[in-house]
């Protein structure tokens, strides 16, 4: 058996949300976020930006995944 002193993974799902009612500024901060990555790390994230990504925070759950994507980034 082996011992990992430090392991980092990076962890990526997928959702899929359907008829999902929004506010109308929701969805034009999604509609105009669509291929960017919303992070609460991004510190130049516009306040667009920042509302979509609290929209997605409270609506998108790691429990509705139906795919799951695990990267090794680092190990020790």
């Amino acid at each position: 058996m082996k011992k990992i002193e430090n392991i980092q993974v990076k962890v990526t799902y997928l959702v899929g949300l359907c008829d999902v009612d929004v506010p109308d500024d929701v969805y034009e901060a999604l509609s105009n976020s669509e291929s960017e990555i919303l992070s609460p790390d991004n510190l130049s994230m516009t306040f667009e930006q920042a509302y979509a990504m609290e929209w997605l925070a409270s609506n998108v759950k790691e429990d509705d995944a139906c795919e799951f994507r695990f990267e090794i980034e680092c190990i020790d």
